[in-house]
């Protein structure tokens, strides 16, 4: 496994991840009336740290095998300018 590759998606999960610790949810989620078998506060940043770094070793693996590039939208024929028009379309309301 790359771990360059896997710091670099590691970084990335990271970025998703602190929008959670910017925008708490607040008393509105407290208030809400939850099933009996909701689980503590204490499991989801447990549960989401353990997942994105199974998502980042997961991702470190297939980056570097043939046919790979292809799940990034094809960045070879502009994917990456497509993704980019496509977030700022749907975050500029």
């Amino acid at each position: 496994m790359d771990w360059m590759l896997f710091f670099i998606f590691l970084a990335g999960c990271g970025a998703a991840a602190t929008t959670v610790a910017i925008f708490d949810p607040g008393d509105w989620y407290d208030g809400l009336d939850k099933p009996d078998w909701t689980p503590p506060k204490w499991v989801f940043p447990v549960t989401w740290t353990t997942l994105y770094i199974f998502m980042s070793i997961a991702a470190a693996r297939v980056a570097p095998l043939d046919g790979a590039a292809y799940a990034c939208l094809g960045h070879r024929k502009g994917g990456l300018a497509m993704s980019t028009i496509v977030a700022c379309g749907m975050f500029s309301a």
